[in-house]
C-alpha cells in the first residue's frame, strides 16, 4: 500500500476496528523490537499508532498473537426458559411468536424465540396443504383399496392414474406456519 500524504485522500477500503490478525500482530511486534517507534511502524505497516500500542502492551498475555476469548452479553434466558419455549412449541405447533410469549410468560424479542427454536434444530415452516377428508370420504377410499389389495403386479399394470387437481386464482388465504425439527 503506498505511503499516505497528510493531506491525501483516505482510501474507502480501509475498515475500521477490525480484528488484527496473528501475521499483523507479529510484524508489529517485530518492527517494535527491532527498535522502530510507533509513528515509524505506523507508516511501514499501516495501522493507526493507537492500535501498535495496545498491541505491544498485551503481548505477554496473547499466546502465539491470538486474541484471548471474549466475554459476551449475559443471555436473558435461563435454560428453564429455553426448555419451556420448547415444551410450548411442541405442544402448539403452529403457535405464533405472540402465542408462544403469552404460554411461557417469557418477555423477549422474535429473534430471541427463533434463535433458542434453532438451537433445538427446530425451524418455521409452511404447512403443505392437504384436503380435509371428511369420514364418508375416508370410508370410501380404505374400501377401494381393501378390494385392490390382493391385486397382482399385472392387475396394476392396467391402471392408469391421473392427478387433478383445481386452482384458485387470488384468493387471499394466507399460508399456514408450523414448527418442526430439521432433518
Amino acid at each position: 500500500m503506498p505511503p499516505r500524504t497528510p493531506l491525501g485522500p483516505i482510501s474507502g477500503n480501509r475498515r475500521r476496528g477490525k480484528e488484527l490478525t496473528s501475521y499483523e500482530r507479529g510484524q508489529i511486534v517485530a518492527h517494535h523490537d527491532s527498535g522502530r517507534t510507533y509513528k515509524q511502524v505506523t507508516r511501514i505497516i499501516d495501522i493507526s499508532p493507537n492500535t501498535i500500542a495496545k498491541t505491544i502492551q498485551k503481548v505477554s498475555i496473547r499466546h502465539h498473537s491470538i486474541s484471548q476469548p471474549r466475554s459476551s452479553r449475559p443471555s436473558k434466558t435461563s435454560p428453564r426458559d429455553r426448555r419451556r419455549v420448547l415444551y410450548t412449541v411442541k405442544k402448539f405447533p403452529n403457535a405464533s411468536y405472540a402465542k408462544i410469549r403469552t404460554e411461557t410468560g417469557i418477555k423477549v424479542s422474535d429473534s430471541t424465540l427463533y434463535r433458542i427454536l434453532t438451537s433445538f434444530h427446530i425451524d418455521h415452516w409452511i404447512t403443505k396443504k392437504r384436503p380435509i377428508l371428511t369420514k364418508d370420504q375416508v370410508k370410501v377410499r380404505l374400501q377401494w383399496a381393501e378390494e385392490r389389495k390382493i391385486w397382482t403386479f399385472d392387475d396394476w399394470k392396467k391402471v392408469i392414474f391421473t392427478d387433478e387437481c383445481s386452482l384458485e386464482r387470488g384468493s387471499g388465504k394466507r399460508p399456514t406456519w408450523i414448527w418442526c425439527y430439521k432433518h
